[in-house]
């Protein structure tokens, strides 16, 4: 377990399960991470059984101290061993717990995951469309703007900017 300040990131577990096919559906919190798909049960069964063995991928569940329920999970994408780089998103599903600092807080622990465990030297993310919120999350947690691609994604029945971010071990 990695335990910052309001979260903890660990394992995810069977109990899991049902919240996340929720939120994997729920067309809101699937569009800030990119493009909605409804998901059926027989494809979400098999991507839970194979978390964690991918080695290009590692997804933690983000939860509170002292509470069992899951808040969310934080996922490290496309590890690059030789370019010591890697791609990461958060998602704080449970809706009464947005605004909180929880997704910072994930971040946090999760460059330190990077830094420290994975040995990366760089950590990119994206943000789908207007989300000024998830700008500030990343800031926060010590991201920084590098770039906007203009009108690169199709979402909702509109082309919008996909904005990136970035952070170093240095920084």
């Amino acid at each position: 377990m990695l335990t910052g300040d309001k979260v903890m990131l660990g394992p995810l577990v069977q109990t899991d399960a049902q919240p996340l096919f929720g939120w994997m559906n729920d067309r809101v919190i699937a569009e800030s991470n990119g493009v909605w798909r409804p998901t059926d049960a027989m494809d979400f069964t098999t991507w839970f059984q194979n978390v964690g063995k991918d080695q290009g991928k590692v997804t933690f569940a983000i939860r509170k101290p002292g509470e069992g329920r899951l808040v969310g999970y934080l996922s490290i994408l496309s590890i690059h061993h030789i370019f010591r780089s890697a791609e990461m998103g958060v998602t704080i599903g449970a809706s009464g717990e947005r605004g909180q600092g929880l997704g910072r807080d994930a971040m946090r622990l999760g460059m330190r995951y990077c830094w420290e465990s994975l040995g990366l030297e760089r950590i990119t993310l994206r943000i789908y469309g207007d989300n000024p919120a998830a700008i500030r999350c990343y800031q926060g947690a010590g991201f920084v703007l590098e770039g906007v691609l203009r009108r690169a994604a199709y979402l909702n029945g509109r082309r919008v900017d996909v904005t990136l971010m970035g952070a170093l071990r240095q920084d």
